[in-house]
Parts: C-alpha cells; sequence; structure tokens
C-alpha cells in the first residue's frame, strides 16, 4: 500500500515591478497574447459545444466508435494555434514574440476552467433557474476575457535571467532588463533553504496599472505532522456581521496594535463586527456617480474609471491586511485544532424569488434589504480570511476542522433542545426546557466545537 508523502512547505512572495517603456510594451504584448489565445480557445469550444448534435450525428453516419467522440478538442485545439503562432498569419504570429510558456500556462488554466465548469452544471439547484439559463445558455462555462480584467500569463522562473543583487529580472525573448522591488531578499531565502526551488512566476496587471509578479518558493522542507487534539486543546470559532468572530473558549487576542489598528475591540469572547471605512465608501460612491455621468469610452470616462479603480484597490488592500493580521492572530494562540463551520457564501448571498399575488402583481419579498445583507458579507470577506487562516495553520501543524453548514448550531441549546422558530434578528434567546439564556454567537461557537468532539469521540 502506497503511502502519501507529506507536501512541503510552499509560500509565495509578490512583487512590484517597475519597468520602463519598453519593458511596459514587452509585459503589454504579454497580456495582450495570453488574452488572445484565451479567447480563441473560448470560442473554438463553445462552437464545438453547440455542434454537439450535428457531430455527434455525423460521426454516427460514418461509423466511428461513440467511446472515441468527444464534446470539446481543447488538446488539439492548442496544437493548432501553435501552427497559427509560427506560421505567416499577421494576427497571430506576432504571439512568438512572447514567452512559449505562456501558452502552455493558458492551455493548463482551459482544461481546468472546463473542467470545473461541469462540475458546476452537475451540482444541485443549477437548472433551477430557467430564465437565467435563457438569458446564458453557456452558464458555468469560461467567459471572454476582456482587456479591463485582471491581466495575467505564467512564464517558468528557470527560463528567466536572475539578478537578485540589482533586483532586475529578463523574460525569455525579452529584450531589456527590468526592475522590480524586493521587500523579502531572495537570495536569504535560498541560503536558508539549500534544497528550494523557484517555481511558476504568473505576471499579473492591476485595473490601476500597477504590475506585480508572484512566484511560488518550495523550500523543500515538509509540513510538519499535525498536532492531536482534545477537548482543552480545540476552540469552536463562529463568524458573524454582528460580531467578526465568536469564541467558545474564554481566549482573548492580546494584540492591542492589531485591535488598535482597526478599531476594533474584544469583550466577552466576542470579536466586534469589521467594515470598511465609512469615507473609503462614500468616496466610493462619490467617484462611481461621477463615472456614471461620463460618455462611455471617452478620455474623462477612462480617467474617472482609473480613479474608481484606485479607490477599490485601496479597501481591498485594506481588508487583506485586516484577514492576513487576524488570520495570524488566531493561529497564534495556544490551541491545537480549530472548528468552524463549512459556509456556503454564493448561496448566502443569493437574490429572493420574487411572488406573485393574485392579482397579477409583484409583492414585496424584502430584497431590498437581503441587498444590504449582501453587500455587509462581501465586505467581511469570509471566505478569504478562512482562505488564510487555514494554510497558517497548516505551517504550524495546527487543523482546521469543518463542520456541516445545515448543523442547527445557533438553534440548539446545550440541552439539546431546538429554536426551531429562531429569527435571524434575534440575537439572544431563552431554552422553555432547561431555561437557560442563549446567547445566539457564543452558542454557536460552543455547539460547533461540541459537533467536531461528537465526530471525534464517535
Amino acid at each position: 500500500m502506497k503511502t502519501k508523502k507529506t507536501p512541503n512547505q510552499v509560500f509565495a512572495v509578490k512583487f512590484r515591478i517597475y519597468p520602463n517603456k519598453n519593458g511596459t510594451a514587452f509585459l503589454k504584448k504579454c497580456f495582450a497574447a495570453s488574452r488572445k489565445y484565451w479567447n480563441w480557445q473560448v470560442d473554438r469550444q463553445v462552437k464545438m459545444w453547440n455542434s454537439r448534435k450535428e457531430r455527434e450525428e455525423q460521426w454516427a453516419k460514418e461509423g466511428k466508435d461513440k467511446k472515441d467522440f468527444r464534446l470539446l478538442d481543447i488538446g488539439e485545439a492548442d496544437k493548432e494555434f501553435r501552427k497559427l503562432r509560427s506560421g505567416e498569419d499577421e494576427e497571430f504570429n506576432w504571439i512568438q514574440d512572447t514567452p512559449s510558456r505562456l501558452v502552455g500556462g493558458i492551455y493548463k488554466r482551459q482544461n481546468v476552467a472546463w473542467r470545473e465548469g461541469f462540475k458546476k452544471r452537475k451540482k444541485k439547484g443549477f437548472w433551477r433557474n430557467k430564465k437565467d439559463f435563457a438569458k446564458k445558455p453557456l452558464k458555468g462555462f469560461p467567459k471572454f476575457r476582456s482587456w479591463r480584467d485582471n491581466q495575467y500569463f505564467d512564464c517558468e522562473s528557470n527560463q528567466m535571467k536572475w539578478d537578485w543583487g540589482k533586483s532586475l529580472f529578463k523574460l525569455p525573448v525579452g529584450e531589456g532588463w527590468i526592475k522590480f522591488k524586493q521587500h523579502i531578499n531572495v537570495e536569504d531565502i535560498l541560503k536558508e533553504y539549500p534544497n528550494a526551488k523557484l517555481g511558476m512566476c504568473v505576471f499579473t496587471c492591476s485595473p490601476t496599472g500597477k504590475y506585480h509578479f508572484i512566484m511560488p518558493i518550495d523550500t523543500g522542507v515538509p509540513l510538519p505532522e499535525k498536532k492531536e487534539y482534545d477537548e482543552s486543546s480545540t476552540v469552536g470559532i463562529d463568524v458573524g456581521i454582528r460580531n467578526y468572530i465568536s469564541l467558545s473558549d474564554e481566549t482573548k487576542i492580546d494584540n492591542n496594535t492589531f485591535l488598535q489598528k482597526f478599531g476594533l475591540d474584544f469583550k466577552g469572547n466576542k470579536l466586534s463586527p469589521y467594515k470598511t471605512n465609512p469615507r473609503l465608501t462614500r468616496r466610493k460612491k462619490i467617484r462611481q456617480r461621477r463615472l456614471s455621468r461620463k460618455e462611455s469610452k471617452s478620455k474623462n470616462y477612462n480617467k474617472q474609471r482609473l480613479a474608481c479603480s484606485k479607490i477599490d484597490e485601496k479597501i481591498k488592500n485594506r481588508r487583506d491586511d485586516f484577514t492576513h493580521e487576524l488570520s495570524r492572530a488566531l493561529a497564534d494562540l495556544q490551541f491545537n485544532a480549530y472548528a468552524v463551520e463549512d459556509l456556503d457564501i454564493n448561496q448566502m448571498k443569493q437574490k429572493k424569488a420574487p411572488i406573485k399575488g393574485e392579482d397579477g402583481k409583484y409583492k414585496r419579498n424584502g430584497q431590498v434589504q437581503k441587498r444590504r445583507l449582501n453587500h455587509q458579507i462581501s465586505d467581511v470577506a469570509w471566505g478569504s480570511f478562512f482562505t488564510k487562516f487555514e494554510y497558517k495553520l497548516d505551517q504550524e501543524g495546527k487543523s482546521m476542522v469543518r463542520i456541516d453548514r445545515f448543523e442547527p448550531t445557533s438553534k440548539k441549546c446545550l440541552c439539546g433542545y431546538i429554536n426551531r422558530d429562531l429569527k435571524l434578528s434575534q440575537s439572544s434567546w431563552d431554552c422553555p426546557e432547561c431555561g437557560a439564556k442563549n446567547d445566539r454567537d457564543l452558542l454557536a461557537a460552543a455547539q460547533i466545537k461540541n459537533y467536531v468532539l461528537g465526530g471525534l469521540n464517535d
């Protein structure tokens, strides 16, 4: 029986790029080539998918085996595109002046994107809303990319030339060196980990026109083994909007600098709610209002669009900073296991179904209030927080244990009674059987811990 190999510690570093005019032109050419190949592949596979019935009939007429029939031909399309790239067609031959790995990276992404698209279509409830399907027949499949999107392309780090002392790199086929800023000295990392390997570099361009590249470093050191946990070394965590997190045990985050930086407090095992700075939110509304008055695709429109992108980037950076610091503060606590709830955030933010009365008119269904709640759910960024929290726990040898999202954590009293009539607006409730006064958030955190330990004992 084969034993699973322990994965190595891998961390990614992100560097800001400061290219000159020639470097900027070359990077833009690489982004354009990446976008060109992606859109060419999507167009090819969409046509293949739409003509699947006709092709299948023609396949049967020719007497070929049904097992060999393919709905898509991503691999064959890739070979055809490489011939176009090295051919004489002016629409495609300029792509040969960009790194060859760029095409291979998009080919891998296409395979993953279409595979995940078919998985989404098989999920329960995907075909429930037929009106949306009528508008978007290719729902779930990859979409066409625009130059306004966050652009990217891949390149192998061993194919690039590096000058770590001067903070310069040179892309294959590129003419000149490009400058970047090292906030982490890579040479020191390579000295500290002799078996370290540099991974695939991903170059990005943000909507504000800032260039970065992300480089994963495989240290060659395996991750520490998971520590054993019991009732004393396990804590339950419940996330919410009224309180960002609630802990089941009497623990406290002692990082006062972190609390003061974001204007938070930690009282009664609860961390106060987080929301984006109201000044930034108001500035965003004003800039978007000005953008709506501009003529589309004009010079003033593009200037105002850039101004909106800058404020969005500032909000994103503050939110990322918050989730990074909070996840680090929690990972440094004395527990070996953290019990959390497996949330389906996209499902939580779905629109309410319209309600039609007997007179044929639509009734109020509370969608306006639901929209405000959706904005708050997006602002607190639970998904991003749990992603960062999980990999930090892996580095410490600690565990994140998820429970089923349908467990009645906030409705079930510790005595076993379930309050079926509990509303979302109620922050506390009294148990009619044992008379306990239950705080909704603390009860949910305690029950999450109990579910994990109950499964452990079973």
